[in-house]
């Protein structure tokens, strides 16, 4: 198809997607985009045939009252089904080209062009379809623009015509699950389920309960990295202390148990750690700290003795 030429004349919509789609199973993004923009321009003749128009009007309005009396009101509802199915069919086909469109533009590594695009379409991002709204927040959570996807979400959940769509909830899930949850903020995301009122009372009930789940792992893997942080030889005097406590459990073997640990120490400074090596000064500093927290904690006075 000659772009140029098609750009000088009216343009058949349904056969412009046909070769949008053609053109990006054969990976011609750069095209896409061309045909893409082309059909999106204002200025551009697009025009779509009678029969596709009638199915697609109708199929959209099934919700036209059919109990309308004969005679004149019957022409009015005719007049009124063309006109809305025409901008129904206008509606679908911008939103066809616009997911073609981030396709290609995720092809190319070209995403931070995504934007600008579908502000040239739609002006806001409130305004986005909901197709296009789940494509920019998978495009974004894969590239980890955060910044990005949580711009256009906020805008388009806080927009009381959306709030009303079925796909609301599945579009806040979405968000939860690949913006805020990689980035940690599990409060954050509470906080929007709680005060998204046009959520039903038990997606809200699970959603929160998810949301309590994820807080406990992630404080178990903070935990477990924080454990894993230490040197191998602080988890070794560990084990060997928590060896002693299981030999003297009681209370007034205590003291048996910090001389025994000190005495471990003293002995890994003295006669197991080279001190030439610059490494292995640290690991004695380490060694030495414990050893004299120990004894201030068996014989310093009481305003010496450490800190629980």
């Amino acid at each position: 198809m000659d772009l140029e030429s098609l750009s000088r004349q009216q343009i058949d919509g349904s056969r412009l997607l046909e070769v949008a789609n053609d053109l990006l199973l054969f990976r011609k993004f750069d095209d896409v985009l061309k045909v893409c923009r082309l059909g999106t321009n204002t200025k551009q003749d697009v025009v779509f045939p009678s029969s596709v128009a009638c199915s697609a009007g109708h199929a959209g309005l099934e919700h036209v009252d059919h109990h309308v009396d004969d005679g004149n009101q019957n022409g009015v509802k005719h007049n009124s089904v063309d006109v809305n199915s025409n901008e129904i069919i206008k509606r679908r086909f911008e939103e066809s080209l616009c997911v073609l469109a981030i396709q290609a533009y995720a092809e190319l590594d070209q995403w931070q062009h995504v934007e600008p695009f579908l502000t040239h379409c739609y002006g806001t991002p409130a305004a986005y379809p909901v197709k296009v709204v789940q494509l920019c927040i998978l495009l974004y959570a894969k590239v980890h623009s955060y910044a990005m996807a949580e711009a256009i979400l906020l805008q388009w959940l806080a927009f009381p015509d959306n709030q009303s769509q079925l796909q609301y909830s599945s579009i806040l899930e979405l968000y939860i699950s690949q913006v805020l949850l990689p980035q940690g903020k599990v409060d954050e995301a509470c906080e929007l389920v709680q005060r998204t009122q046009c959520l039903k009372p038990d997606s809200k009930l699970n959603l929160l309960k998810h949301l309590k789940e994820v807080r406990e792992r992630l404080e178990v893997n903070e935990q477990k990295n924080t454990d894993d942080s230490r040197s191998p030889l602080m988890k070794f005097v560990d084990r060997i202390g928590q060896l002693v406590c299981r030999f003297f459990p009681k209370a007034r073997f205590k003291q048996i148990q910090k001389l025994t640990v000190m005495g471990l120490l003293l002995y890994l400074i003295l006669f197991r750690t080279n001190l030439d090596l610059s490494s292995s000064i640290s690991h004695a500093a380490v060694l030495w700290s414990g050893a004299l927290r120990i004894w201030y904690s068996l014989f310093a006075p009481f305003h010496l003795m450490p800190k629980a």
